[in-house]
């Protein structure tokens, strides 16, 4: 990860723009235009005194630009000029990067050693202008010329009556080489030593992270915003030059000021929205002079995430763009580019990372300027251009990340520039050879050579050059990962031996080779720099080779090493990291001089992971004192730890034997022990019990002979610091502790038993434990009841008990006692009883004062709800602080008596079978009111529902329920109204819909009379979402909406109309919902016609299931309405996505 703080610094430095830009500009333009081969084009093109006068201009501009930064802060003429300057500077590198090109194709035509009808054939299409018969004349290409020439020589006139001067020293302008890289030296404004650090700066950016300019949203932690003093920091830099369209897109509009500067506008950058529709991309299209479109996805796992832009900005404006160098559309959903990309003949940089893309245009071939072509992460790509030799410019082939790509072309090797090439495939037979890496001389940074069961001829392999391939600090070697079929291991050595890379080699890794040997250099203590050595699925290896002379080697793996019986325990001085995984033969360490004797060995590793050895029966080594995580698991003839772990944090240990914890040492600094299916193990010993002294949390998952975690006294004083305990799915577990007492950890705070099948009872000393704040008990159906001494602990804060479906009696002491006998007062906040159908009732008391949360499900035999839930004193006053109450499924028929607390904030209930509910008039904190499956419900109470705060209102299956609260009109801070299932509603509330909601559900009330005009839903100004669903009186039209679009507001962002079995059309009043986004239609079955015109241009994303008339209308390129909804960013017909709607 490269460090932001330079451009940081470097922005904060800044004061102004102009001449600092030019001073980067300028002095390239001179070196071009002393360029001897482009000089040379320019008289076979008859204009070669007009870039002579070209020149001798920039030079005398040049002299005087030192001083023309100085006083552009004081003059704004000075400023003007510059400004002028820079456009014009723009133009004249746009013409010369023209001739240059032209050059390139008329070069390529010339080495092309055929004849010339055969060599216009073989010329790209993009250059189609450069053919005679359609080529620009020499008129007109002279004419754009002395256009330029005119304004430089205006310029010129201009400097000469600003008094400016020349600079001291005689700064000359033409000492700079042209430059090649990823960003333009052009584009970089300031000092000559910030300029360079931020040209890499932003050159690594774009290697490795977009991203790194952002922060997290505090809104969304899976998004990124650009960094605010980033943003800041970058317009006040860029004003005329830099477009930043996230800062000009507001509302769904570009603001007109924006458009009118838009001319000048040379880069551009945005954040990517989830649908991209076109109209968003309007102000583009007066941007002709663009060279930087970059679309940054924010995302912060973009291989999960695809954005979807409309497939008509790249149809309609990318041919506009004919100036672009640098053109990113990284994570939209593309499955093809257009044809007019292959026009973009200034193009540099084309990213196309973790996009659908399947195969590339051939024409892309095509763009031979391109310096950078970025495909991390195109998961479908399956093919590369046949002709991608052609793009002799390239330098970064970025093709990691793309395993349906399994093939490369020849003529990759014709790429001589490349440095970045993360993947090279081996072809068959005639296919890409490996010899041909020879030709690749400058490959930098990571290569992975895939295939290489495909090498045939060992010398081929010879030829290849790895260890001349000195940029290269990673390396991975693959063979196939089939050894059923007939190798030859003696020819794969003699491959891999020639193979050997350079020896400052960072990162090795050898994957499915087929040798029973490696090769000498693979562990030669020459490579000086090895950090980094994985060995993986190598099954015919019988011996491993000494590793320990890599001294500096600090992270190595071994897996699958089927035929190795020995792993040798070297000096490995720097080894942080040793995972050994999958070797089904291995049997033991072996020892130097066969003596168990490991001291000093691994002085500095941190993380050992041994796994599925299953006939390892040697001890491990002993002496790990820099240990701190330590994973071992399906070794189950290992039966004993290190015995010096003085630094181990985390212990995991599964599919062993119980022996392994028979001989444990003292773990000292232990914190974390998960422990999973370990054979025969039925209890802790306690002397295991005693090495645990700064154990924190303990889990144990699938331990099904287990039937106690200990014995009853047995000694618990080294286990004082252990506060979380999880039991999960120990079948055999019958109490925690074995004994009349069972006692557990005293400074326990959370403990979880879950799925333990045959648990029958619970610890009596519970109660005993002062720190216990969280108890879950799930899935245990034996479990009759919490035994007479099993109470609770007063500082206890959530319970939830879920899935005990033999649970008849809570413990007593779960309610608060007032009596002279008995007080208690508990600390509970949280109380969740799920799914106990055997439960009866609550024990004798009142819920504490401090409950904030109740939940009661399921449980069927519950006829009444716990005491202080209600305000029920004489005083009226009401003493609970509850703030959530969720009841379901029981066997209520009434409420406690009095009125549900003020404290309240949520209210759902459901299955409830009674005509009335407690009033709701004191609730003045509810926000969220769900009743839900209440079949005797009629009605609510006349006077209405005066919740002044109520944000969320849902109704469901509420059959009997014949009207709406009255005075809903009145619910002002309602915005989310779902209504489904009520079949005797006949109306909305007469007065009228809350008039703030931003979403309403109306879905399968069957006799709803009332006509949609008097829902009333134009004067919802805010309403955002409407779904409309099922067929009922009002509902049952052959069209929607109507035809004027006089019913629905214009605020709607999404629509979704569903199972209206009469309905045949979408009109036209579609057009009339002006901010609509999403639009949903199912199940209408005699659905056959969209609107003529095309859907509003806000419309990004469109899903029509089971709406079988229409499947066909809208199939890919066929269908007749094709040309409506191709434009929309996103279309599902049926869950097939519009690209993939003709594959169907």
């Amino acid at each position: 990860m490269c460090n932001v703080m330079p451009l940081l610094a470097y922005f904060s430095r800044m004061e102004v723009v102009g001449g600092a830009v030019l001073s980067a500009l300028l002095e390239p333009l001179v070196g071009k235009l002393s360029s001897g081969e482009l000089m040379k084009f320019a008289r076979k093109k008859d204009v070669e005194e007009e870039l002579k006068k070209w020149t001798s201009r920039l030079f005398e501009i040049n002299a005087v630009l030192r001083d023309a930064e100085q006083k552009q802060i004081t003059s704004l003429a000075v400023k003007s000029w510059l400004s002028k300057l820079r456009d014009l500077a723009y133009d004249v590198e746009d013409v010369l990067d023209e001739f240059q090109t032209e050059a390139l194709a008329s070069k390529f035509k010339s080495e092309s050693g055929v004849n010339t009808s055969t060599t216009l054939r073989l010329i790209p299409t993009c250059f189609a202008g450069l053919k005679p018969r359609v080529a620009m004349s020499n008129v007109k290409e002279r004419s754009k010329l002395q256009k330029i020439t005119v304004k430089l020589d205006e310029i010129v006139k201009e400097k000469n009556n600003l008094c400016l001067r020349i600079n001291a020293g005689g700064r000359s302008a033409g000492h700079r080489r042209v430059t090649t890289s990823l960003v333009n030296e052009s584009d970089v404004f300031g000092r000559e030593s910030d300029k360079e650090a931020i040209v890499r700066l932003l050159m690594n950016i774009e290697a490795s992270d977009s991203r790194l300019l952002f922060q997290q949203s505090s809104m969304n932690k899976s998004k990124y915003v650009m960094h605010a003093l980033i943003a800041d920091l970058a317009r006040s830099v860029s004003q005329e030059i830099c477009f930043n369209l996230d800062d000009s897109w507001k509302g769904g509009f570009i603001h007109e000021q924006t458009k009118l500067g838009s001319a000048k506008v040379r880069h551009s950058a945005f954040s990517c929205h989830r649908y991209d529709i076109s109209k968003r991309f309007e102000v583009y299209n007066e941007m002709k002079s663009l060279r930087t479109f970059l679309a940054l996805p924010i995302s912060s796992s973009p291989e999960n995430y695809f954005y979807h832009l409309s497939g008509k900005v790249l149809t309609e404006l990318v041919h506009k763009l004919r100036r672009l160098r640098v053109l990113s559309l990284a994570g939209y959903s593309l499955v093809d580019l257009p044809s007019s990309i292959c026009a973009l003949k200034h193009l540099r940089y084309l990213n196309l990372s973790y996009t659908a893309i399947t195969m590339l245009l051939k024409s892309l071939s095509e763009l031979f300027n391109l310096q950078t072509l970025n495909l991390h992460g195109c998961s479908e790509l399956v093919e590369l251009p046949s002709d991608i030799g052609n793009l002799i410019n390239l330098h970064y082939l970025d093709i990691s990340d793309t395993n349906s790509l399994q093939e490369m072309p020849l003529q990759i090797s014709k790429l001589t520039y490349l440095r970045l090439l993360p993947k090279f495939i081996v072809g068959q037979g005639n296919g890409l050879g490996i010899k041909e890496l020879m030709k690749l001389s400058h490959l930098q940074g990571q290569l992975w050579i895939i295939g290489l069961q495909n090498v045939v001829n060992v010398r081929d392999a010879e030829l290849s050059g790895l260890h001349e391939k000195l940029g290269l600090d990673e390396l991975a070697l693959e063979w196939i990962d089939n050894f059923q079929v007939s190798r030859n291991g003696g020819d794969e050595l003699h491959v891999l031996s020639s193979l050997q890379p350079h020896r400052s080699l960072e990162k090795l890794s050898i994957i499915s080779y087929g040798g029973t040997v490696f090769p000498s250099w693979v562990g030669d203590p020459l490579f000086t720099k090895m950090v980094d050595l994985q060995l993986c699925s190598c099954r015919k290896i019988t011996s491993l080779p000494p590793l320990g002379k890599l001294l500096v080697l600090r992270h190595l793996s071994i897996k699958g090493m089927d035929e190795v019986k020995e792993v040798a325990v070297e000096d490995f001085p720097s080894l942080e990291t040793l995972i050994i995984e999958d070797m089904l033969g291995w049997e033991q360490w072996s020892w130097p001089n066969g003596i168990n004797e490991d001291v000093g060995k691994f002085p500095k590793l941190r993380e050992l992971t041994l796994g599925n050895c299953p006939v390892l029966i040697e001890k491990l080594p002993s002496h790990l004192l820099s240990l701190q995580k330590l994973d071992v698991y399906n070794c189950p003839r290992v039966t004993c730890l290190p015995e010096m772990l003085p630094c181990l944090r985390e212990l995991n240990v599964g599919e062993c034997q119980e022996e392994i914890f028979r001989s444990v040492p003292v773990l000292t600094s232990l914190r974390c022990l998960k422990i999973r299916r370990i054979s025969g193990l039925v209890s802790f010993r306690e002397a295991f019990l005693q090495a645990l002294v700064e154990l924190q949390d303990l889990k144990m998952e699938d331990c099904n002979e287990l039937e106690c975690l200990w014995q009853d006294g047995s000694n618990l004083n080294k286990l004082t610091n252990l506060k979380h305990l999880r039991i999960y799915y120990c079948e055999q577990l019958v109490s925690l502790i074995k004994g009349e007492e069972g006692f557990l950890p005293c400074n326990l705070e959370v403990l979880q038993v879950i799925g333990c099948h045959n648990l029958e009872k619970l610890p009596n000393g519970l109660h005993s434990l002062k720190s216990l704040r969280e108890l879950e008990i799930c899935k245990c159906p034996k479990l009759v009841s919490f035994s007479e001494r099993a109470g609770l602990p007063d500082t206890l804060k959530r319970l939830e008990i879920n899935e005990c479906v033999s649970l008849e009696y809570l413990p007593e002491g779960l309610m608060t006692m007032t009596d002279e006998n008995n007080s208690n007062q508990y600390l509970l906040e949280e109380l969740w009883i799920l799914e106990c159908p055997s439960l009866k009732s609550f024990p004798r008391g009142k819920v504490p004062t401090t409950l904030k949360s109740l939940y009661i499900w399921g449980c069927l035999n519950i006829k009444s709800l716990p005491k202080g839930i209600m305000s029920n004193d004489t005083k009226g006053m009401c003493f609970s602080h509850l703030e959530d109450l969720s009841v379901d499924s029981l066997s209520l028929t009434s409420f406690p008596d009095g009125e549900f607390p003020t404290s309240l904030k949520t209210l759902h209930i459901f299955n409830y079978n009674a005509e009335q509910f407690p009033s709701l008039s004191s609730l003045s904190n509810l926000t969220y009111l769900n009743i839900s499956n209440c079949p005797e419900l009629e009605s609510f109470p006349e006077r209405g529902l005066h919740l002044q705060n109520l944000a969320s209102f849902t109704i469901w299956d509420c059959d009997k329920l014949r009207s709406l609260p009255s005075h809903m009109d009145k619910l002002t801070f309602l915005q989310d109204l779902s209504i489904q299932n009520c079949h005797c509603l006949t109306s909305l509330s007469e007065s009228g819909l809350p008039p703030n909601l931003t979403s309403l559900t109306m879905r399968n009330c069957k006799n709803l009379t009332q006509p949609l005009s008097g829902w009333r839903l134009r004067s919802l100004s805010s309403l955002k979402h409407l779904e409309f669903g099922g067929t009922s009186p009002c509902t049952d039209v052959d069209f929607f909406p109507d035809d004027d679009g006089l019913f629905l507001p214009s605020s709607l962002t999404s629509l979704w109309i569903t199972n209206h079995k009469n309905m045949k059309s979408i009109s036209r009043g579609i057009h009339k919902l002006t901010s609509i986004e999403e639009l949903r239609i199912g199940s209408c079955p005699k659905l056959q016609f969209l609107p003529d015109e095309r859907f509003p241009a806000t419309l990004g994303r469109l899903l029509i299931r089971s709406c079988p008339l229409l499947e066909q209308q809208c199939s890919k390129e066929k269908g007749d309405y094709w040309p409506i909804i191709a434009p929309i960013p996103y279309v599902e017909i049926d869950g097939y996505f519009l690209p993939y709607l003709k594959e169907r």
